[in-house]
């Protein structure tokens, strides 16, 4: 199958992420395995280039288990779960970490604006996201807010950077240049 223009490949990862958010988040585990098997099915058949990706992807989606975990282990947030972090949350950092080739990819030029949006978006997303799926924020909201706005306006330029630099090269040896 062919691939889709650049223009409705970022569209289509914008799309199918904020997707992902919505059924990952509403429906909980269950679904999420479900709706991120689908969205890789999606995005390898029409959107991305796993050979050129998978990189980065690897480790925007092992930082994320790793803060997320972190933010967890010292009572920021609190997930119903048994396991470090749901599976819903790493389905949505697996489908949020395509963003950064396509759907985020034009923020790379402008680090300041990708730092304001994050600061902006990412405590939104995770406050939105802990109420739908009945998660506990464990301190108040100012608190909350202010270091997710911290986190989250270093996240996006540097997965931006991070994305960037190995998109570049199609092999494992990209890592090592960082």
């Amino acid at each position: 199958m062919q691939k889709l223009s650049m223009r409705n490949r970022n569209i289509a990862n914008w799309i199918l992420t904020q997707a992902l958010w919505f059924i990952c988040v509403l429906g909980g585990d269950l679904y999420a395995a479900v709706a991120g098997i689908c969205y890789w099915f999606i995005y390898v058949t029409y959107i991305g280039n796993l050979q050129r990706e998978w990189p980065s992807i690897i480790i925007i989606v092992s930082s994320g288990f790793i803060i997320d975990t972190l933010l967890s282990s010292f009572g920021l947030i609190q997930f119903n779960t048994n396991m470090l972090i749901p599976l819903w949350l790493l389905v949505m950092w697996s489908g949020f970490a395509t963003l950064f080739h396509h759907g985020l990819g034009w923020l790379l030029a402008k680090p300041v604006l990708a730092a304001v949006l994050g600061a902006i978006t990412g405590p939104l997303a995770y406050f939105a996201g802990a109420t739908l799926s009945m998660s506990q924020i464990n301190v108040p909201l100012t608190v909350f807010i202010s270091v997710y706005a911290v986190l989250w306006s270093l996240y996006i330029p540097i997965f931006l950077f991070i994305s960037s630099k190995l998109n570049r090269s199609e092999s494992l040896s990209a890592l090592m240049r960082l």
